[in-house]
């Protein structure tokens, strides 16, 4: 019985395997009728289901949607969501894009939500404990759904949900990628989890009972070494072709989890922040943006400031820290009144310390053109695009003395506070701390001791590497290139194009058609051209 048994399992599995595919050949053909696209189109869809979050990752996600409507034609993009403005509303969707990014999305029609109702199983309030292993089983069953919803020709993860990537790869043979921002599991938190320390990098994600119990601790450790085998085994080159990452301390970790080596693209510094006034015309104030999540470390930057006003005599009144970042739940509104409630707590007036949640992108761009100092605390973050916004714009930046910002964003080029910047070589293009006494002195050395003139070569120097290495032209290069390397080898021929040549002769015989021909049919196979490139007619 248990061979008939095993059969009939088997027997099962094709059965769906082939009506997967059979589902995705409907899709196209429907999807290139419904366009009116007289090639057959490939599908590419996106696992992003928080893509309205307003956050880093959603501006990666927007930027380089947009790019690939300008310049390919021949895709359809699907992104799994639970969103309900978009399942019901993607206008308004594309309208919250552009005002919290300033992104206008090109040819939004070539754009489809695909339903994602499992979505409450990727969240980890769900999880009070074992939250990895929790949301990695819930990825698998959301990921299950958007197989079967929606089989596409390539799949990308944007979010960090690894466990998806292996449904696509071998049950619907995807061409799948991911791009990383932070790897959910890395030796630096087994690190700390070993320490049995408690700090800010520590105590959100390792409850004060498991630092207290050495056998706790054993048990969380080995917890990680099993999670961390199966998390490097779903990325790995098996089931993922290539791996993009946005930073250098992701990149590390990355291909120590997964075994290849990724391909590094740092995200989109925004073309909209640009300075609009000069360094003395700033007011002394200190801006954070980065969404209201508790690895952002906001306690700290009421610490540091409060740390920076009892250091300074006389008037205080015109020094501000405003805090700007997106609330994605209630858990995140809930965290923000704790800060407003710490902050009266700390003799903060609302006027001192202000909250901006949400805010369009016309009011963070105020702040930007405004204010003096960019904060940033959060530690081992990935990369910080907030940190790179901030520079573009002008502001003398500190941040957290690791990560993304130790190691690509201002680390290369270091300040130290007290030291005329114009006489360093090469010009520092920002600070680090870790410390809110080491934030303080910042803050104490730039608004109040510096002069304008003192800290220009300093603006200019960050103004500069933002905007030339982490600018959107570049990401958007990067990006194309990315995404191409994941097409599958097919080439478009247009039907007008009577013959064209390639290492070999190509005929087209229907007018006002587009032929598609196997890559293959070249006599090597570094001849082969990507999905989408026309052939020049010899």
């Amino acid at each position: 019985m248990l061979l008939p048994g095993i059969l009939l399992w088997i027997f099962g599995w094709i059965i769906f395997v082939l009506g997967l595919l059979i589902r995705r050949q409907f899709i196209r053909k429907h999807w290139a009728k419904y366009h009116k696209m007289s090639g057959s189109p490939l599908l590419l869809s996106i696992f992003h289901p928080y893509c309205t979050s307003g956050g880093g990752g959603e501006r990666v996600l927007w930027t380089g949607v947009n790019a690939l409507l300008r310049h390919r034609p021949h895709l359809l993009i699907f992104i799994y969501t639970n969103d309900s403005d978009c399942l019901t509303a993607p206008s308004f969707v594309f309208q919250h894009v552009r005002n919290t990014f300033d992104i206008v999305v090109k040819d939004e029609a070539r754009i489809h939500f695909v339903p994602l109702r499992s979505e409450p199983l990727l969240r980890p309030v769900l999880y009070p404990f074992l939250t990895l292993a929790g949301q990695a089983i819930g990825s698998l069953v959301a990921g299950f759904e958007a197989l079967i919803r929606l089989p596409s020709d390539i799949y990308l993860d944007t979010t960090g949900f690894a466990f998806t990537l292996p449904l696509f790869a071998w049950l619907l043979g995807a061409r799948c990628g991911a791009y990383v921002h932070f790897p959910t599991v890395s030796s630096d938190m087994q690190r700390r989890v070993a320490a049995r320390t408690s700090d800010s990098a520590t105590s959100y994600n390792n409850a004060a009972r498991i630092r207290r119990s050495r056998v706790l601790t054993i048990l969380k450790q080995f917890y990680y070494v099993l999670f961390r085998f199966a998390y490097g085994w779903a990325g790995s080159a098996v089931n993922c072709r290539l791996v993009a990452v946005n930073s250098t301390w992701t990149r590390r970790h990355v291909a120590e989890l997964f075994g290849t080596q990724p391909y590094l693209l740092y995200p989109p510094c925004p073309r909209r922040v640009e300075e609009r006034v000069g360094g003395e015309k700033r007011k002394p104030w200190i801006i954070s943006i980065g969404q209201f999540r508790p690895e952002k470390n906001h306690m700290l930057q009421l610490k540091a400031f409060e740390i920076f006003l009892k250091c300074i005599s006389g008037d205080k009144s015109p020094y501000r820290l405003i805090l700007i970042g997106g609330c994605r739940h209630t858990g995140d509104y809930k965290r923000v009144q704790r800060l407003r409630e710490a902050a009266r707590q700390m003799g903060f007036s609302d006027r001192q310390v202000v909250f901006e949640v949400n805010p369009p992108a016309s009011r963070v761009n105020q702040y930007l053109a405004e204010a003096t100092i960019n904060l940033h605390t959060m530690v081992d973050e990935h990369f910080g695009i907030g940190v790179v916004e901030g520079m573009a714009a002008g502001l003398v930046t500190v941040a957290h003395r690791s990560g993304g910002p130790l190691m690509d964003i201002i680390g290369p080029a270091l300040a130290q506070p007290g030291v005329d910047p114009g006489m360093v070589n090469p010009t520092p293009v920002g600070y680090l701390a870790v410390r809110p006494e080491e934030y303080a002195e910042v803050f104490r050395y730039v608004l109040v001791k510096a002069t304008p003139n003192q800290l220009e070569p300093l603006r200019t120097a960050a103004r500069q590497r933002a905007q030339t290495r982490f600018s959107e032209e570049v990401f958007c290069k990067g990006w194309l290139n990315y995404v191409e390397k994941l097409e599958p080898r097919w080439i478009w021929l247009s039907s007008n194009e009577m013959r064209a040549k390639w290492q070999g002769e190509i005929e087209c015989s229907h007018d006002q058609q587009w032929t598609r021909v196997k890559a293959s049919i070249f006599p090597r196979p570094r001849t082969q051209l990507p999905y989408g490139t026309k052939l020049q007619i010899q």
